[in-house]
């Protein structure tokens, strides 16, 4: 239930040509790699380019006059990697700062350079099945297999030179993302096109309907929620494929095709502050990649993202919706504002349109944003989603395939 991850690793100043020069995909020359270097590795002096650039580490400096002096901004060199499964790669020089006083007047600067990979476990472990949308199952022979397969693969890339033989060993890399993921198939293209039609309603947030994939073209994507901690999206892995691999031999995009058929992809992609509330939920000092590699994790998290974006109910029509609160609910004043209060969400699009109509009391039967979350836990409680299905479809009713995360 895992697409991809990031690791992350610190690295040395001194190692840093090195390392682009063994992983880069590209044929670079020993002076392309000191022009690269010497770019992530520029003094943090604006003014004196003659300063000796170890002068500028861990370098007590005055904040209000001098700090002006110095670029603290990130910089990054990115590169691809040819191997089946590490897929790029980065080398980020971060600098910052501390307070060195009491007063707040001085501040330590510290330069610290990591390097971190984007790996596809699937593709790693499976390099004869790469071209498939299947995804890695963090069992405990898989994860083994895989710290196996990422220390052959890397001892290849560095020749296997022993100074960095700390890279080799997968155990001893940090997370830095990873990306959680389900799919979705259903039984026909036309429950698949109505789950994912409904999809675009049910958040409460608003929305970024195109994303940009591999930099070749937009296609239709649902995103909710999305910040610096994490990103939900929810995409037709078929109309992805069809749209975005368009450079593939024939034969390989038809399996991809035909894998991803009916099939509905729900990706949480989690960033250091989601990491870190994990690590928190399950008291864990742990922050290697290894501790996220876990089945348990997966659908805990996709669960609740999902729940966050989609919700737990199944899809009705309307008359079935309005079918199934007459015979549930016995008080016909809560019968009467369940059922206005799904014309509400019907007529606005969206949940998020209709939260806002409820609260700014645009709508006849509005109320505060605390009755508004009551009505739709009460939906939940009927295990009917707030969203409809519109009257254009030839569907009534379709099941919600939440529980396909806890049995995957």
């Amino acid at each position: 239930m895992i697409h991809t991850f990031e690791i992350i690793k610190s690295i040395k100043r001194k190692d840093i040509k090195f390392i682009i020069k063994y992983l880069n995909n590209e044929s670079l020359t020993d002076s392309d790699c000191c022009v690269i270097e010497k770019k992530l590795t520029a003094p943090l002096k604006k003014r004196s380019c003659a300063v000796d650039y170890s002068s500028d580490i861990n370098k007590i400096i005055d904040l209000e006059n001098d700090l002006k002096n110095y670029d603290t901004q990130t910089k990054k060199y990115e590169f691809k990697i040819a191997k089946a499964g590490i897929k790029n790669g980065k080398i980020i020089r971060n600098c910052y700062k501390r307070y060195a006083d009491s007063e707040h007047t001085k501040v330590i600067l510290h330069v610290d350079f990591y390097l971190i990979l984007e790996i596809n476990p699937h593709a790693l472990i499976n390099q004869n099945d790469t071209y498939t949308i299947n995804l890695y199952q963090a069992s405990k022979e898989n994860n083994d297999l895989l710290i196996d397969v990422f220390d052959k693969e890397m001892r290849e890339k560095f020749n296997d030179d022993k100074h960095f033989k700390h890279l080799f060993d997968l155990s001893l890399w940090n997370a830095h993302r990873i990306d959680y993921t389900i799919n979705f198939k259903f039984n026909t293209k036309e429950e698949a096109n109505l789950f994912y039609k409904q999809v675009h309603k049910t958040s409460l947030y608003k929305r970024t309907c195109k994303l940009k994939i591999k930099g070749i073209k937009y296609f239709e994507q649902s995103v909710a929620e999305k910040n610096n901690s994490y990103k939900t999206i929810c995409y037709d892995k078929y109309e992805e494929i069809k749209n975005t691999y368009n450079d593939f031999d024939i034969n390989k995009l038809n399996k991809l095709l035909e894998e991803a058929k009916n099939v509905i992809r729900f990706e949480c992609q989690l960033k250091k502050s989601a990491l870190l509330r994990i690590r928190k939920k399950y008291n864990s000092t742990d922050n290697s990649i290894l501790f996220f590699l876990s089945e348990d994790i997966a659908k805990e998290e996709l669960i609740r993202h999902y729940d966050k974006t989609i919700g737990k109910g199944d899809f009705y029509h309307r008359e079935r919706a309005k079918q199934k609160i007459n015979e549930t609910i016995t008080r016909a004043d809560v019968r009467c504002a369940l059922i206005s209060f799904l014309q509400l969400i019907a007529q606005s699009k969206s949940l998020d349109a209709a939260k806002e109509s409820f609260v700014s009391r645009s709508y006849e039967a509005a109320g505060d944003i605390k009755t508004f979350r009551r009505r739709l836990k009460r939906l939940e409680d009927l295990n009917i989603s707030p969203v409809l299905i519109t009257d254009d479809e030839k569907i009534r009713f379709l099941n919600n395939p939440r529980e396909k995360i806890r049995d995957n």
